[in-house]
């Protein structure tokens, strides 16, 4: 997932890129690169792949300075790796006020990582949440097939069929979107 932003301000050069570096910094990035760009990156592909919180899928921050006139143009690129991730709403709103914290830190110069760690805290209850009605619909579907039929066979085959239909539930509750 890619995100993009220019963002404008009337603060010089070195200012724009002091507070980028520092709301960055702040949520949990580490510099790469300096020059001409700054590179942070934070997280891992592990972390793309079994994280309940986007805080802790592999992102990659690209920030551009340049200046025009009395203006400061800010190129910011956020790329995410949502490898092993059906990225829902509420995953989405987190990078999303993560690239207006961003955008605020720079016009304003406040760093208020409280938006980004509420929309983190709801994605990762919202997935939990996912996990155990898979995990259970797939426990409960299992015991009974195996209890009802008698037959390990049918434990096995209800324990799938219940992680199939958990997952949908899931998906359709929480509307994951395939890209």
């Amino acid at each position: 997932m890619k995100i993009e932003r220019t963002i404008t301000s009337n603060i010089s050069e070195a200012i724009a890129l002091e507070r980028a570096i520092a709301y960055l910094r702040h949520m949990g990035y580490k510099q790469i690169t300096g020059e001409p760009f700054l590179t942070f990156h934070r997280g891992s592909v592990l972390g793309s792949w079994i994280s309940f919180t986007p805080k802790g899928w592999k992102a990659k921050a690209t920030v551009q300075v340049m200046s025009d006139d009395n203006q400061v143009k800010v190129a910011a690129v956020f790329e995410i790796n949502t490898t092993g991730q059906l990225v829902t709403d509420k995953e989405r709103a987190f990078w999303d006020a993560e690239v207006n914290g961003l955008e605020v830190a720079l016009c304003s110069g406040e760093v208020n990582p409280v938006t980004g760690i509420e929309f983190a805290r709801s994605a990762l209850y919202q997935n939990i949440a996912a996990a155990t009605v898979i995990i259970c619909l797939s426990l409960v579907l299992a015991i009974a097939a195996r209890w009802m039929l008698d037959s390990r066979l049918a434990g096995y085959l209800g324990g799938i069929i219940g992680m199939v239909l958990g997952f949908a539930i899931a998906r359709r509750w929480l509307r994951f979107k395939f890209k």
